[in-house]
């Protein structure tokens, strides 16, 4: 079988809203680019709705939603433990965006800047000289029955932007550390937008939860510390947006399961629009997320955010810093340049992301009850929640954090489990300010065995 052969400057793989805007940047900064996907174009990447923090976008320089891709703006949330007596209201201080309308634009874009896109194309191997990436095999699916198309491509950098599936991270294991994200490391997960089979039933189901159509009810600790279900009836009561997700331990109830079994007891809510279901990583990001000729964003490279899971907004700044590192080097595939992407986004995102880490283990741990105790005690106070649905680093008002420590030693078990996280919140954001300015395997493994020790998880690399 004839075998076609390609030569570009960057190829990347997966085509969902990370892997097409970095195609487009990496186009538009000059580079000849390819754009791999498995699926059809149009059907790549997320298809349902993410909550993204408007400024993460500023930060990828990458245009805000407007029009079809934003569903909401800002809007109230009641977020409630599992039976508990009180809630944590707040506006959110997140868009509801479409992530079908957002990667629609940003592969328009892409294709405008000259990037070629290889649709219904599946990576079958990958070629490897002196220790770095220079070729995939790809199988072409056609239409109409014709024989599938053999290709090669070469390229002197490769980005793996393909989500926790890691098309090429997984072939390439000799050349770096990247354990598979563990069962406590990946949250399923599910959203859909359906009709509202019944208004007085949607009414109802607000007026349980004093709530007006447009807010956000959100029940924590449903089966796990690490569980959520959410709901928005959108004003009109013509829709109602639905959101689950759990930490995959076994035993455990599916993201989607849990949707199913809440239409089961509110029949209100009628057919799904549109909608999808997977799991994320929620693990802090690789310690190491380049080798030479090969680069590793959004959910490939676990940059999700731990707390909550939500990744594009990430993996949108993710490969801005990876574009702005490579565009006007020589070699785009160079260890150097790429390494600049790494400490960057490290530096400036990891330590966030790190940090919340410890959270996602601590919430782990918890029972329904330790939740639902955490709200009704005030220690989920609105600061802290808001924090992390900003994806930012918790600010310390002396103000709310008295209140939260004496709602948390009403519960003697749990504020010793929290202090104990506490301290590595902070020092896990302190360490990776220093993760390394320059590439080096022996420095490299020195700081993750730092920040393993600061943060308290298991450094990736090692010497």
């Amino acid at each position: 079988m004839t075998v076609h052969s390609q030569r570009f400057d960057a190829v990347v793989v997966g085509a969902g809203t990370t892997g097409a805007a970095a195609a487009g940047m990496l186009a538009r900064g000059g580079l000849d680019v390819a754009l791999v996907e498995r699926r059809r174009l149009e059907h790549a990447g997320a298809r349902w709705v993410n909550d993204v923090p408007p400024w993460l976008f500023d930060s990828a320089r990458v245009a805000r939603p407007s029009g079809a891709e934003k569903q909401c703006d800002r809007e109230p949330i009641a977020l409630l433990g599992n039976g508990a007596r009180t809630s944590v209201r707040l506006t959110r201080p997140m868009w509801g965006v479409d992530c079908r309308a957002l990667g629609d634009r940003l592969r328009r874009e892409a294709l405008a800047a000259g990037v070629t896109a290889f649709e219904r194309a599946e990576v079958e191997a990958c070629e490897v000289t002196a220790g770095r990436l220079v070729a995939v095999a790809l199988t072409e699916r056609t239409e109409h029955g014709l024989l599938p198309r053999q290709l090669r491509l070469e390229a002197r950098l490769f980005i793996d932007a393909s989500g926790v599936a890691g098309a090429l991270r997984r072939r390439l294991a000799a050349l770096g550390s990247w354990p598979e994200p563990t069962q406590d490391e990946l949250a399923s997960a599910a959203q859909q937008v359906c009709a509202v089979a019944s208004a007085p039933g949607a009414r109802a189901f607000l007026g349980r939860y004093g709530v007006r159509p447009g807010e956000v009810v959100s029940r924590t600790g449903l089966d796990s510390g690490y569980s959520t279900l959410a709901v928005r009836v959108e004003p009109g009561l013509g829709r109602v947006e639905l959101l689950s997700g759990i930490v995959c331990s076994a035993g455990r109830t599916a993201g989607p399961e849990m949707l199913r079994r809440l239409k089961a007891i509110e029949p209100w809510i009628g057919a799904m629009e549109y909608g999808g279901a997977g799991l994320i990583p929620i693990r802090r990001p690789y310690d190491r997320l380049v080798t030479p000729g090969f680069a590793l964003v959004g959910d490939a490279a676990c940059q999700a955010f731990p707390a909550h899971g939500s990744g594009v907004g990430a993996g949108l700044v993710a490969a801005r810093m990876l574009a702005d590192a490579v565009v006007h080097s020589p070699d785009p595939g160079r260890l150097e340049a790429l390494w600049r992407y790494a400490s960057r986004f490290q530096r400036e995102l990891g330590g966030v992301h790190a940090s919340y880490d410890v959270l996602r283990r601590f919430t782990v741990g918890l029972a329904p009850e330790d939740v639902r105790a955490l709200v009704d005690d005030g220690v989920l106070s609105p600061p802290l929640v808001l924090s992390g649905m900003d994806q930012r680093m918790p600010a310390l008002d002396l103000g709310e954090l008295v209140p939260a420590l004496r709602g948390a030693l009403r519960r003697p078990r749990l504020a010793a489990a929290l202090f104990a996280h506490a301290p590595r919140i902070f020092a896990a954001r302190a360490a990776y300010l220093a993760y390394p300015a320059t590439p080096g395997e022996g420095a490299l493994a020195a700081w993750a065995r730092f920040a393993a020790g600061a943060a308290g998880h298991t450094a990736d690399v090692r010497a």
